[in-house]
């Protein structure tokens, strides 16, 4: 009987820790290019880390409760990444992601306002955050309407979607570079 208990005491262990994790991935990823990269890379024949978020068990993609660890991390890996959405999409629906992306954004503007994450007093000199889950903890609100435009679009045009001005998007269209 301890040793059962013990399995599932770490095996609840391993799973928080993977939360933790998925929830480092997404604030590390978003909004940096040099550390969305990251996610494709490759080790020899190992599968990239976005490969491996992507293969996470079932209940990841259909559990409310398991969604928002792993969905939001997605958004933010992939998020004005054309390369990481290429993959992603050769592996998952993007119709999945930004189904979600409007249930949030339909949730949040249901819901009363609530506070961010704010800082705990803490005695050292570093400070402690109370972090969730939720999207908003990882990509800001105002992002949001991007971030549908971005994903409700075909991987491949997802590039164009980068350029900050009119002529790079010119200079695209006419095949110059």
């Amino acid at each position: 009987a301890d040793s059962a208990a013990d399995a599932r005491l770490k095996a609840s262990e391993v799973r928080g820790l993977l939360h933790e994790v998925l929830l480092l991935l997404g604030i590390f990823t978003l909004g940096c290019p040099k550390n969305s990269e990251m996610l494709r890379w490759r080790w020899g024949s190992h599968p990239t880390m976005l490969h491996r978020l992507c293969r996470l068990p079932f209940n990841y993609f259909c559990e409310p409760k398991l969604r928002v660890v792993l969905l939001p991390t997605l958004l933010c890996g992939c998020f004005e990444d054309a390369t990481n959405l290429r993959i992603l999409s050769s592996e998952l629906s993007l119709l999945h992601l930004s189904r979600f992306l409007s249930e949030q954004m339909r949730a949040t503007a249901e819901a009363a306002p609530t506070s961010a994450a704010l800082p705990m007093p803490d005695p050292s000199e570093l400070p402690v955050v109370s972090m969730d889950y939720a999207l908003s903890s990882r990509i800001p609100p105002a992002l949001w309407p991007a971030a549908l435009a971005f994903f409700s679009q075909e991987p491949e045009h997802a590039e164009h979607s980068r350029d900050s001005t009119p002529q790079q998007q010119r200079a695209r269209a006419t095949g110059a570079s």
